[in-house]
C-alpha cells in the first residue's frame, strides 16, 4: 500500500473511532453521572491539563525520543536522532538482543526487539548522523554561541504535546530566551499534507535584557 493511502485510510479510521468513543462517553456520563459523580468531579471530566514537561536539570531528557516524520525522532534537547535513512530494514528501533532470567521461545535466555529488548534497555539518543543547530548572540561587544544541545544550557524544558513538542532552552550566560517548537505535519483528513516527509522547526526568541541583541541561527 502506497504510504499517502495508508495514511489517509489510517486517519479516517482513527477518527472515526475518536469519535465513537466520544459518543460513548458522552452516553455514559448522561447516564450515570449524577448517580456516581458530583459536580466538581463531572467538571475535572472536561478541564484542560497542563502538558508533561521533562527537565535537564531533574535528568529527565536522555530517553525521550518523539516521532517527527519517517524514521526521525527528536530528542529532548532539541536534535534529531535515530535518522534511519541506510535501508537496513532492521527490527525495532535498534537491533539488540538483551541477556532475560528467562527462557524465551526460540532464543533461550534473550529479549530480541520484538520480544521487549528496547522496553527493558530503552534507546538513548542514537546519532548516525552529524547534524544540529547553533545560535549566535552579540551584545555590548560580547559574542556567545551556543549550540541546540543539553551542555550547552543551564535549563532545557522538553513539553510533550504530541504531535507538537515545544523546547524551552535558558542560560545565565545571554540575554535571551530561546524556544523551538519542533513537528511533522499531522493533519487529520488531510493525508497529502501529512504525508509530506518534513520535520518542520519554529525558532522563537526573547531579548530579556534592556540592551539590542543580535541573534543569528545556524543548521
Amino acid at each position: 500500500m502506497k504510504r499517502r493511502n495508508f495514511i489517509k485510510q489510517s486517519s479516517l479510521l482513527s477518527s472515526g473511532v475518536f469519535l465513537q468513543d466520544f459518543k460513548v462517553m458522552d452516553h455514559f456520563l448522561e447516564k450515570y453521572s449524577k448517580e456516581f459523580l458530583s459536580k466538581s468531579q463531572m467538571k475535572s471530566l472536561y478541564d484542560r491539563e497542563m502538558p508533561t514537561t521533562y527537565l535537564k536539570t531533574k535528568n529527565e531528557l536522555q530517553y525521550i525520543g518523539m516521532p517527527v516524520g519517517g524514521n526521525l525522532y527528536l530528542g529532548g534537547d532539541g536534535r534529531l536522532w535515530l535518522w534511519d535513512v541506510f535501508n537496513k530494514n532492521q527490527t525495532g528501533v535498534i537491533y539488540k538482543e538483551v541477556a532475560w532470567h528467562e527462557t524465551v521461545v526460540g532464543n533461550q535466555n534473550k529479549l530480541r526487539p520484538y520480544e521487549g529488548a528496547n522496553y527493558v534497555q530503552p534507546v538513548k539518543d542514537f546519532r548516525p548522523l552529524e547534524q544540529g543547530f547553533a545560535l549566535s548572540m552579540e551584545w555590548e561587544g560580547k559574542k556567545v554561541i551556543k549550540e541546540l544541545k543539553e551542555s550547552d544550557w543551564d535549563e532545557i524544558a522538553f513539553e510533550a504535546t504530541y504531535p507538537m513538542a515545544t523546547i524551552r532552552y535558558s542560560s545565565k550566560e545571554i540575554p535571551c530566551e530561546l524556544m523551538v517548537n519542533a513537528y511533522s505535519p499531522f493533519i487529520p483528513l488531510n493525508e497529502e499534507d501529512s504525508g509530506l516527509p518534513v520535520t518542520i522547526y519554529s525558532f522563537h526568541f526573547k531579548n530579556t535584557s534592556d540592551h539590542h541583541v543580535t541573534v543569528s541561527l545556524a543548521g
